[in-house]
């Protein structure tokens, strides 16, 4: 009896067990890149520089009167030519 229960345990343990389904990960991938922006910051002095301006916390980055600092829409399709070292850190935002 014991090795019944085992079993059936064992069994529909597995079952519960998921693949990487590669369609499901190709339009993820793509939905992403269709539809994905994010808005970085670019303000040397501020501790969020190069990653996402969070949104109703702008001030972290932004200073009034001051059009040097700003947050700037990166959208997720720029990211797929990574050409450069700052290009590819700012892109990790998308991770």
């Amino acid at each position: 009896m014991k090795k019944i229960l085992f079993f059936i345990a064992t069994a529909s343990l597995l079952s519960c067990m998921v693949e990487n389904n590669s369609d499901f990960e190709h339009q993820k991938e793509k939905n992403i890149q269709e539809n994905d922006e994010i808005w970085i910051c670019h303000n040397p002095e501020s501790s969020i520089h190069q990653l996402i301006c969070p949104e109703g916390k702008e001030h972290l980055c932004l200073e009034p009167g001051n059009s040097s600092k700003f947050c700037w829409k990166l959208k997720f399709k720029d990211c797929l030519d990574e050409t450069s070292q700052i290009k590819q850190k700012i892109c990790e935002n998308f991770n």
